[in-house]
Parts: structure tokens; C-alpha cells; sequence
């Protein structure tokens, strides 16, 4: 299990998760899918330094930046070695799929719990057509 993950639920989604189950009575492939799909757009906000909703993430300070470069750092936001990006995972587990990081500063930087408050997890509009999108081409199937 994640060390810290975020809780998604949408009508759409289910109704369609529904139909699956009802047709097939195995969410796994789908559920995989959606996994997969969402370790795409979280990783992506790492490239592009934004949160969910596209917004960019507050700049790092000069102090930091200096203090990255001194260490052979990566320079960019949120990716000091690249170790939290690199633990965001999923699971499936029964008919759910658990999107989540096992980085324990992950938490305090996507609640902004004693550092400044950059989300990198969540689920955008855009994401959510997707989603969408990829279970029904698996109701088709």
C-alpha cells in the first residue's frame, strides 16, 4: 500500500465501471488500464511543474536553487533525485485502483503540511475524460 494516495470517485466512472462488471464480472484489465493511464499524467506533472488543474507550481527560491547546485541536484521543482516521482505506483486491489506515492515527504508537499503546497496527485477534467474514454472501449469489448 501507498504511504499517501487521494480518494477519486465520479458518477460517470462507476455507472461505467458498473456496465463492465455487469458484462464481464472482471474490472482487473480495466482497472489496470486506468492504473497505467494515471502514472502517465502524474509523471507528466512532474515534466510540466503543474498541479492537476494545470497551474504551475510556486517557483523554487533562490536559496533553494542554490543549495541544489551545490549538491549536483535536479533543479527542477519537487525532483531533488528523482526518488518521489519514481515511487508514484498503483494497485489493483479487488475493484479498486489505488494511485498513490510511497515517499513520505509526498504528503507534506501535496497537503503543503511545513513546505510549500505543490499537488502533483489528483485527477484533472481532462484526466477524467480519459478515464472515461478507456472503459468505454472496454464496455465494447
Amino acid at each position: 500500500m501507498p504511504v499517501f494516495s487521494i480518494q477519486y470517485n465520479d458518477k460517470q466512472v462507476s455507472d461505467r465501471l458498473s456496465q463492465i462488471l455487469a458484462q464481464t464480472g472482471n474490472l482487473k484489465p480495466a482497472l489496470q488500464e486506468i492504473g497505467e493511464y494515471m502514472l502517465y499524467a502524474t509523471d507528466q506533472r512532474f515534466v510540466t511543474e503543474t498541479d492537476p488543474q494545470g497551474i504551475p507550481w510556486k517557483p523554487l527560491t533562490p536559496f533553494t536553487l542554490r543549495q541544489k547546485r551545490a549538491k549536483g541536484r535536479i533543479l527542477k521543482i519537487l525532483q531533488c533525485t528523482g526518488l518521489m516521482r519514481s515511487r508514484v505506483n498503483y494497485q489493483v486491489i479487488g475493484n479498486q485502483c489505488i494511485v498513490g506515492v510511497n515517499d513520505e515527504k509526498a504528503k507534506k508537499h501535496q497537503l503543503g503540511i511545513g513546505v510549500t503546497k505543490r499537488e502533483f496527485m489528483g485527477v484533472s477534467t481532462d484526466n477524467t475524460v480519459e478515464i472515461i474514454d478507456i472503459l468505454d472501449e472496454h464496455v465494447k469489448q
